[in-house]
This record gives structure tokens, sequence and C-alpha cells, in this order.
């Protein structure tokens, strides 16, 4: 285990975020409802239709990695104990949710989020709450399904990327 502040993008966190996301030359929306992707994944400023390369994608997935997700993990974690899995699942996490998601708190006297479970040292429980992050767009705005509120639905696809990114959290993959 390190505190949080002093782990770094790996290239192992790298390769599994290629591999999740896979590769898109043209910006387009993966599924109906959500927002123009490109590259590996990247979607600030991104229109649909936008190019890349593969060369431009990877740099690009990496610093926003570094800057819009693992530095932001690793201002709420603080001081917080985590292996490298955990600290890559979450900032994984934070790719695909966001990063203020990830980091949320729980209000006074209500359950504890994700970030809270990590911070009280219940890391195994933390690890487990990632599975819940299964939610997207269902194209029925204000319309609720599942669990998941207005406007969203469990997907298989994010079912499938909690799951690993649950198996890299408790050290599995």
């Amino acid at each position: 285990m390190k505190y949080a502040k002093h782990i770094g993008v790996s290239a192992a966190l790298l390769v599994s975020l290629f591999v999740s996301e896979g590769y898109l030359e043209t910006a387009a929306r993966p599924v109906p409802g959500d927002v123009c992707t490109e590259g590996f994944g990247s979607t600030k400023g991104v229109k649909c239709g936008d190019k890349t390369d593969p060369v431009k994608a990877a740099v690009r997935a990496y610093t926003e990695l570094e800057r819009d997700y693992a530095e932001p993990i690793r201002k709420c974690l603080g001081d917080t104990p985590v292996s490298e899995g955990q600290f890559n699942a979450l900032v994984k996490l934070a790719y695909r949710v966001g990063a203020p998601t990830v980091c949320g708190t729980a209000k006074p006297g209500k359950p504890a989020k994700l970030i809270d479970l990590f911070k009280a040292g219940n890391n195994a429980a933390g690890c487990e709450r990632i599975k819940e992050f299964n939610c997207g767009p269902s194209g029925m705005p204000g319309v609720t399904v599942d669990k998941c509120g207005p406007g969203k639905k469990i997907l298989r696809g994010l079912i499938n990327r909690a799951e690993t990114e649950y198996q890299m959290c408790i050290g599995g993959k």
C-alpha cells in the first residue's frame, strides 16, 4: 500500500483504458443520448465528425488521465493508503463517470459514498461499490428505469466495465 498522492498513471492503467474504450478515428456517439467520443474515449471539446490519429489519441488519453482524473483522485484520497490497483480502478472509474462523482462524499447522517469507504480504510467495500456504477443514458429523458433515476438505465456494457474496474481494484486484473 502507498499513499495515493504518490501513485502515478501506470502503463497498465493506460493499456486497460485503451482496451476498454477502443479507438475511434472519427468522433461519434457510442450510444444514443451520449456525448460525442473520439480516440480512446475523449469527450472534452469533441464534436461528432472530428478526426484524430492513434498517436494523438494516445497522448491525449494519457494527458487527460493524469490531469483530469488521476490528480483529482489523488487530491480527494490525500493520505489514504491504497494499492496501485485500487488507485488505477478509481482513476479508470473517474474517466468513465467523472472525478467529482468518484470523489463525492456523503452528507452527515447519510450512507457512506465510495470515496468515504476508502478514506475510512474499508477498501474492500469501496472496491465492491464500484459495481454500482452501471447506469447510462436510456434515451428516455425524465423516465425512471431500473434503479438509475430519470433518463438512465442499467447497461450491459457498463456492468462489464464496472466488473473490470472491480477486478482491478481487488487485484484480480
